[in-house]
């Protein structure tokens, strides 16, 4: 796994994803401290997630999910006893949830970094030719974690901040 674009960049592309979204994280924001405190999601805070991903198909498929499901599932993936591939796992049991809101759910609220597995992302690492499945390989996405921590730390840069250059470049570069 390779960036796209020289490490020194990723203040650069971060900063451009403020630009152009300066309130977009807000509405996830609001709510992280309650779901943290919690270990768990809501089912409106599940939808408040599923809205910020942006894709208006997402809510419908949310809503089906019963609250004591979305209660249950998420609190294993965000539990600290979870070992690494099952916070994945079971956060892809909730229907509607592809590995975009899996991978969102541990990004925003789990005590470890986590990236977002999306579309402009791997791209921006050259995993493009990995075609969008509900079945990410849990082999793929503990690469994918380890390659995005190792470049978080070595650069000094939070998640959050690696995770907003990862999408602006590769939404930029037309992923």
């Amino acid at each position: 796994m390779q960036l796209r674009f020289d490490e020194s960049q990723i203040r650069y592309y971060a900063e451009k994803y403020l630009e152009d979204h300066p309130v977009y994280d807000n509405s996830v924001k609001s709510i992280v401290g309650e779901v943290k405190a919690r270990g768990y999601l809501t089912k409106s805070d599940l939808i408040v997630l599923s809205d910020w991903t942006g894709d208006p198909r997402n809510k419908l498929r949310i809503e089906k999910n019963s609250s004591i499901s979305i209660e249950d599932i998420t609190r294993i993936a965000l539990s600290p006893d979870t070992a690494e591939p099952d916070g994945i796992n079971s956060s892809l049991q909730l229907y509607g949830a592809g590995p975009t809101i899996a991978s969102a759910i541990l990004h925003w609220f789990h005590k470890d970094c986590y990236p977002i597995w999306s579309k402009p992302a791997r791209y921006s690492v050259h995993l493009n030719e990995i075609r969008y499945t509900s079945k990410l390989k849990p082999e793929e996405w503990a690469v994918y974690v380890s390659f995005c921590r190792c470049l978080a730390k070595k650069n000094k840069v939070n998640m959050r901040t690696l995770d907003r250059a990862l999408w602006k470049y590769g939404k930029h570069r037309g992923a």
